[in-house]
């Protein structure tokens, strides 16, 4: 796995490095999100999942997740500053890795914030269905690689399957 450095402070910009880095290893971008208020995310296909999965998690347990279910790489992308919503998830567990220099991440049971901590290239965080979970970055854009397992094959997870307890941009 290879460091990650966005240098654009421009958005846009910022999008096209993460971009370039990506289709440089290979990887088929199926869908970006650019219009979060907290930065962007790219899935990949997942047809390459284990190539995603020997790049960026190798030599990792993978805890909490059943990979006979059906997987979806994605990396998540913060901007300087800004930070996803105090969230949990009903129908997917995720494993996160951090890609760049750092990130910080609040993971808890209950609906209670935890205090921030610092992750480091390379630290990976787990989440299971249900666990309460919020990251971003304060030092330049952070970014994380994701692995999500849809924990209930009869009702895949999507983007919609999010309930936030706490929003900084007013989304419920």
């Amino acid at each position: 796995m290879q460091l990650l450095e966005i240098k654009s402070e421009d958005k846009l910009w910022a999008i096209q490095e993460v971009g370039q880095y990506f289709i440089k290893r290979g990887y088929k971008i199926i869908d970006i999100d650019v219009l979060r208020p907290w930065g962007f995310y790219f899935y990949f296909d997942r047809q390459q999942t284990k190539k995603f999965v020997d790049e960026f998690f190798a030599g990792v347990e993978l805890k909490g997740i059943d990979t006979k279910l059906p997987l979806q790489p994605k990396v998540l992308v913060f901007e300087q500053g800004k930070r996803l919503s105090w969230q949990y998830h009903g129908r997917r567990a995720e494993i996160w890795r951090c890609i760049t220099r750092n990130c910080w991440v609040m993971t808890s049971d209950t609906d209670m914030q935890s205090s921030p901590r610092t992750i480091k290239f390379g630290e990976v965080v787990n989440s299971t269905a249900g666990m309460r979970h919020r990251a971003g970055s304060t030092d330049g854009w952070g970014a994380v690689a994701e692995i999500w397992q849809h924990t209930d094959p009869s009702n895949p997870s999507n983007e919609e399957d999010v309930v936030r307890l706490q929003d900084d941009y007013g989304r419920k």
